[in-house]
């Protein structure tokens, strides 16, 4: 199955989800940012703005919110 991220979304598959694949459309002049941990689990965050790239800074503040695994 596959999880579709929206813009201005992000989501995180975990080894026990029922998805094995993210997918995001339309991403344009957007910035995409994806990654695993290596163990089974990943993410994809589909950012929009003007100025995507340069706007990482603001947009990524803090990690807090991250799962621990």
């Amino acid at each position: 199955m596959v999880a579709k991220v929206r813009q201005r979304a992000f989501r995180i598959l975990l080894p026990t989800d029922t998805e094995r694949e993210l997918f995001t459309e339309n991403i344009g002049p957007c910035t995409g940012v994806a990654g695993t941990d290596g163990k089974g689990a990943g993410f994809l965050c589909h950012f929009d703005g003007k100025r995507s790239t340069l706007a990482l800074d603001e947009r990524v503040e803090r990690t807090d919110w991250i799962p621990t695994l």
